[in-house]
């Protein structure tokens, strides 16, 4: 729920309120792959590259290999 809810809220232009609801997702799930996911790239594409490599490396912990992320981090490492 928390994670739908967030993606309305991104959608409408909500994005501090979409990573606040996103990091209640993360809380409440055992593997949070989804809502680590979008959390970092929503903090990608707002320049908070700290944090969204956080959230990236947190997401690669519970399932290595994630192919999108790993490409994330390697775009950001480079900037």
């Amino acid at each position: 729920m928390y994670l739908r809810y967030s993606e309305l809220l991104h959608t409408i232009g909500e994005r501090e309120e979409a990573i606040k609801t996103l990091r209640i997702a993360v809380t409440m799930d055992s593997k949070p792959i989804m809502a680590l996911y979008h959390l970092g790239y929503i903090l990608k594409a707002m320049g908070r590259l700290g944090e969204a490599t956080t959230a990236f490396e947190e997401l690669l912990r519970i399932q290595p290999g994630y192919p999108t992320v790993k490409e994330a981090l390697h775009e950001m490492r480079r900037q």
